[in-house]
């Protein structure tokens, strides 16, 4: 009795660790897939912009907050 019961919360215990596994690894490919095909496009999109913008005098101001924009984005986390 006692022992079927230690392996039932031995099989409950390794089945909830395999399932954590599993989500965690699913997070850490939706978090690499968002960085690739979202923040890294939008970086390269401002810190283009960011170049247009330093361009004129009166863009200046524009283009450091681009760049400001695309070093945030860069940066995983």
């Amino acid at each position: 009795m006692i022992l079927s019961i230690l392996l039932l919360i031995l099989v409950i215990y390794i089945g909830i660790t395999l399932v954590g596994l599993v989500f965690g690894f699913a997070g850490l490919m939706l978090s690499l897939v968002f960085y690739v095909c979202i923040k890294l496009p939008f970086a390269l999109l401002m810190l283009a912009l960011g170049l247009i913008f330093c361009c004129t005098i009166i863009g200046i101001p524009l283009g450091l907050a681009c760049f400001h924009a695309a070093g945030s984005a860069a940066i995983p986390g």
